[in-house]
């Protein structure tokens, strides 16, 4: 199973407008930016003959959408400030010209939505989308903007996915998880030989609240280093995880381990291919001798970011953690 994929990714000229159509009647523009963003000034511009799109900020008033179409400008407006905190948000603008509706909202990472619409709604021009993939020296782009993408409507959601790389333990041996199929029998921890149902794949921008984490193969009982993504939930287990937590073995997400050592995040691309595998049930597959949750395993505590965080720190003055 392919899961959905983007109309427009940024820094990506892969992905193209799947239609024939010159124009995109509904979909969902998405813009993840880095804060706090303390001046006001040009997040985005771009133009495609008689079509562009703009992307302005002011801390006061809030942000502003225009979307030019002709003779035509659509100008949409969400007023308020940011509250501060958050240090990443995503500004989401959808559009229908079936139900002639339009929405804006800004999503802070943790923090409450704001959101405003309105009608008058018009369709995106194919060549203009078009043009936010290919980027290049007409478009105009601010650092804080660290990715942005548009799909027709579904909403890319952060869980858990593991780099096509990774191995994992199956009849025929350790086999990447990007060439595994449906059908394929893997060796798990928790459940002995299962089949897999289905395989996801999935493109992901590599940057923000997507940014890949890579697991270091010496600290957790791989053969190799794991690429993952931040929701990913790993097995810990040990001596020290026992004194610590009362355990045997705990899950903790990936994203709460990150410590610079152990745990690295890797954003120096800027889109990277995922797999998600599906047993049908949740089970802990192999890699190596790290184990890798599918789903939430029953009778294997999750820790809290809190308690993952207090777990890493214990660590932090070791030359080794004993996590595997």
């Amino acid at each position: 199973m392919t899961a959905r994929t983007w109309i427009a990714l940024s820094d990506c000229d892969r992905f193209l407008p799947p239609v024939a159509e010159a124009e995109l009647h509904r979909g969902l523009l998405i813009f993840e930016i880095a804060l706090p963003l303390p001046r006001a000034g040009l997040l985005l511009a771009q133009e495609a003959g008689r079509s562009a799109l703009r992307l302005m900020y002011e801390p006061e008033a809030g942000f502003a959408l225009f979307h030019r179409q002709g003779d035509r400008l659509g100008r949409h407006h969400l007023p308020g400030k940011i509250p501060p905190g958050p240090t990443l948000a995503q500004l989401r603008f959808s559009w229908d010209r079936v139900s002639d509706r339009w929405t804006l909202r800004i999503v802070p990472e943790g923090g409450r939505t704001i959101a405003t619409g309105g009608g008058g709604v018009m369709a995106m021009r194919t060549s203009l989308v078009e043009a936010l993939t290919r980027g290049g020296p007409d478009q105009k782009r601010d650092p804080a903007l660290l990715w942005f993408g548009a799909t027709d409507g579904w909403m890319p959601e952060a869980e858990a996915w593991l780099g096509p790389l990774t191995p994992v333990e199956t009849r025929r041996g350790p086999v990447p998880v990007g060439r595994l199929q449906p059908g394929d029998v893997l060796l798990t921890l928790d459940q002995g030989p299962l089949p897999l149902l289905s395989v996801r794949r999935q493109d992901l921008p590599a940057k923000g609240s997507f940014a890949p984490l890579r697991l270091r193969a010496s600290y957790f009982g791989a053969r190799a280093d794991l690429l993952v993504t931040p929701p990913q939930a790993i097995v810990l287990k040990g001596s020290d995880v026992e004194y610590l937590t009362g355990e045997d073995e705990v899950l903790a997400e990936a994203r709460d381990l990150a410590d610079g050592t152990r745990v690295l995040v890797e954003d120096r691309q800027t889109v990277l291919p995922w797999v998600a595998l599906d047993f049908g049930r949740a089970a802990l597959v192999r890699s190596g001798d790290c184990a890798l949750a599918v789903g939430t395993p029953y009778g294997i505590r999750r820790l809290t970011r809190s308690e993952t965080i207090a777990l890493r720190d214990a660590h932090s003055g070791g030359a080794r953690s004993r996590f595997a």
